[in-house]
């Protein structure tokens, strides 16, 4: 009861500092332009992305925690993040995940890293389609397009080598940390799952 009293309450003041921070005479010139209409395929969509989201997070869980509570914490976080800065609503999505499964705090931030690294190689691949489409051609796009298509096949490919050649690329790191004298610790220190 009381974490429900406290819960209500941080929400009531979330509110009341965000309608505090509102310009309500802007809300009259945006109704002379609006078309509700359009607020059905945007409410379908945006559902749509977030169940597709929450759908990758359970995916990146491996499956550790129930689908609804993956589409809850996603849910938490995306509104968390409306507000708080640095992408706070990722930490809430991390702490409501880690006390519904057993996953430990280094796999779930393992998982949020590898989260982010595919929504930087989504934006940058419509970067790239968007510069083929405009049909921007000239020396310095063409360049990007190169490193740009280089950077993402070399990030696909770490997350391949991730996923399928985890022990292998343990070995390798037991090995040069076993040229430092710290190959025992260093096995010691890294049983960290890695889940795509």
């Amino acid at each position: 009861m009381k974490r429900i009293l406290f819960g209500s309450l941080v929400s009531v003041f979330a509110l009341g500092f965000l309608f505090s921070k509102l310009d309500l005479s802007e809300f009259s010139k945006i109704q002379e332009r609006w078309e509700p209409i359009y607020l059905i395929p945007f409410v379908i969509s945006s559902a749509w992305g977030i169940v597709l989201f929450s759908w990758r997070w359970y995916l990146l869980m491996e499956k550790q925690v129930s689908f609804r509570y993956a589409l809850l914490s996603s849910f938490i976080g995306v509104g968390a993040n409306m507000f708080l800065p640095a992408r706070g609503g990722d930490i809430f999505r991390l702490y409501f995940c880690k006390k519904e499964s057993s996953l430990q705090y280094p796999t779930l931030v393992t998982a949020l890293f590898i989260e982010k690294v595919l929504d930087f190689s989504f934006i940058f691949s419509a970067g790239i389609c968007a510069l083929m489409f405009l049909g921007i051609k000239d020396e310095s796009s063409n360049s990007f397009l190169i490193i740009s298509s280089l950077v993402i096949v070399g990030i696909f490919l770490g997350l391949i080598a991730v996923r399928f050649l985890n022990n292998t690329i343990i070995e390798i790191f037991a090995w040069i940390a076993g040229l430092f004298g710290k190959k025992n610790g260093f096995y010691t220190n890294s049983h960290i799952t890695f889940g795509i």
